[in-house]
């Protein structure tokens, strides 16, 4: 399902020379997992001996997803093979690679609640460029129609949770988390806090049910 929201791709071998013309963007990279220092040492003994075997995934002259093994290849000189992703803009790139981490084992609880929060924001921002039109994306309408009548009415939260198995408050509640790590520069503190407003949001919700 991924690989669907790409509309190509293209690979190329990099040489050595070309390796600066790439770059980390912040914003892709918050959305990817951290290794450990161990994992680290363990990928960088393994590219210094074996190669970088698979490819670094790149939107234009941005790293989407490869970013460890980016590092180390530029920090040894070692060339290494993109793989270029087609999109239209930046937030298609945030949903891809949003939707890329489902299911992978080492995506922290906290990470994936802000994947999820972020992937509803950019899904909004989408929609809002293209409210009428239909692409890779979009459903028709005969497909929105089929949909449950409260997935209807509740919209995007209600897809996105419906592919996470949770329900739309709680996606509601992760894109506010999103939203403040996006504004912060302290995103540990952060998760703390919307935890916390999480908890008690979801309390407010039971007792007025």
């Amino acid at each position: 399902m991924p690989s669907s929201f790409a509309s190509r791709r293209t690979a190329t071998q990099i040489k050595r020379d070309d390796m600066a013309k790439y770059y980390i963007d912040p914003e892709f990279k918050r959305l990817l997992p951290e290794l450990s220092e161990t994992e680290l040492e363990y990928l960088e003994a393994n590219i210094i001996q074996d190669g970088c075997r698979d490819p670094i995934v790149v939107w234009n002259n941005l790293i989407v997803d490869g970013h460890h093994r980016y590092e180390i290849c530029r920090r040894h000189r070692i060339s290494f093979k993109t793989e270029s992703l087609h999109f239209s803009c930046r937030e298609e790139v945030l949903r891809w690679i949003c939707v890329n981490q489902m299911g992978r084992r080492n995506v922290s609880p906290e990470l994936l609640r802000y994947q999820i929060g972020k992937r509803y924001n950019v899904e909004k921002v989408l929609s809002a460029h293209n409210p009428r039109g239909r692409n890779q994306y979009t459903e028709v309408a005969s497909d929105v129609l089929m949909r449950p009548p409260t997935e209807r009415r509740m919209g995007t939260a209600a897809t996105i949770g419906k592919a996470y198995n949770l329900s739309h408050f709680a996606v509601h509640s992760y894109k506010d988390i999103a939203t403040a790590i996006d504004t912060s520069a302290n995103i540990e503190e952060c998760l703390k806090v919307a935890d916390v407003d999480m908890y008690n949001t979801k309390r407010k919700h039971k007792e007025e049910r």
